[in-house]
């Protein structure tokens, strides 16, 4: 028996039925599956420290849930954000679990494949929560997924690029914050503009500025959850020493070896 209002589904009292898959509690899990087959498969993969890779996705999960708990966000609105959150997680999981194959002397090509992957893997997480089924939230929430993961890949591809003659873990890391707000920013600032001048044909000045207002802290807010997102995997990535030697692969950067004290270099100060 119903016990409360449950909206458009049913009436507030009564019994109602309705069909249930078995396949739809599997697509839940795609992108775990994914994830594992992926870690489990490829050769490259089969060190243990290889799992770390997990801390990251378990860290922004963590995190996620704690906001949401905070600010008491419990409504279905929240629903595309968890969605765009298991993609881009995912996503980057698998990208990293496969850079060690991908990696090439092109920074172009290392980002072109891992912007499909991250693209797949939004994908999958808009079907595992909204099913096979054609709607205009799955298709916004998709596209939104394919912006942010553009910003997370071309930020780093970007940030590795400005650190190839000199690199530290700070300097690509702040760079990467940088790209990938820029990157954020750009359609969010079109999308702004538009509105703006469809607003300031009716002369709402007032309207106008609320607008621009509000887009500038879309941008802000989505800039900080995708970095947010990101920076878990670009600590792991950068400070394990298994992690690191793909990584360096990945956005062509050299990392400096640590100064060495040896004999030839003490006779070289005394001199």
């Amino acid at each position: 028996m119903i016990t409360r209002d449950i909206g458009e589904v049913g009436s507030a009292e009564g019994t109602i039925f309705c069909d249930w898959m078995w396949y739809y509690n599997a697509l839940g899990v795609i992108l775990w599956i994914v994830t594992i087959l992926v870690l489990a498969g490829l050769k490259s993969n089969r060190n243990p420290q290889a799992w770390l890779i997990f801390v990251p996705v378990l860290v922004v999960f963590l995190a996620w849930t704690i906001f949401k708990k905070v600010v008491g966000a419990n409504s279905t609105g929240i629903q595309i954000f968890d969605i765009i959150f298991d993609g881009l997680i995912f996503g980057q999981a698998i990208m990293w679990l496969i850079a060690g194959k991908i990696s090439r002397k092109s920074r172009f090509v290392n980002c072109l494949v891992s912007l499909i992957v991250m693209i797949a893997a939004g994908a999958a997480a808009v079907v595992s929560s909204l099913g096979f089924e054609f709607s205009t939230e799955g298709v916004a929430t998709f596209v939104a997924m394919v912006i942010l993961s553009l910003a997370i890949v071309c930020g780093q591809g970007l940030a590795g690029l400005m650190c190839r003659k000199k690199y530290s873990g700070v300097r690509y890391s702040l760079w990467a914050a940088l790209w990938e707000i820029a990157i954020i920013a750009v359609p969010t600032a079109v999308f702004g503009i538009f509105a703006v001048v469809m607003i300031a044909a009716s002369r709402d000045i007032l309207r106008s500025f609320a607008v621009l207002a509000g887009v500038a802290m879309i941008a802000a807010f989505l800039g900080a959850v995708v970095y947010g997102v990101n920076l878990p995997f670009l600590i792991l990535v950068q400070r394990n020493r298994f992690w690191r030697e793909r990584f360096c692969a990945w956005a062509q950067v050299v990392r400096p070896e640590p100064f060495k004290i040896t004999e030839t270099t003490e006779k070289a100060q005394v001199s």
